[in-house]
């Protein structure tokens, strides 16, 4: 018997976020660290990720995780956060504006 496929992390941009998506994946900077998770920043628009995980002030992420409404806030619960540091920011950008 198969197991039952979950859903695909839809790629997003932080202002594309909304609170009926199911499952998405955002790409920023951690900013803010604190017991409860951080912010995500990216391009000037931000999103607050719930999260165990720390990480450092600074590190660019994939967050993978589910949009939820936390007292009239929209916060991203994580499922699965990757440090993508290594990745040419320049080069992430040309792909996404120019489609390639």
């Amino acid at each position: 018997m198969d197991k039952p496929r979950r859903a695909p992390a839809v790629e997003k941009s932080i202002p594309e976020v909304t609170e009926t998506d199911i499952k998405i994946r955002v790409i920023g900077r951690v900013i803010k660290p604190d017991d409860s998770g951080f912010t995500l920043e990216y391009d000037k628009n931000s999103i607050k990720v719930d999260t165990q995980e720390n990480h450092k002030e600074g590190t660019l992420v994939r967050v993978f995780g589910r949009p939820t409404n936390m007292n009239n806030e929209l916060v991203l619960s994580s499922e699965l956060i990757q440090d993508i540091n290594s990745m040419d920011e320049k080069v992430y950008k040309k792909i996404k504006t120019q489609g390639l």
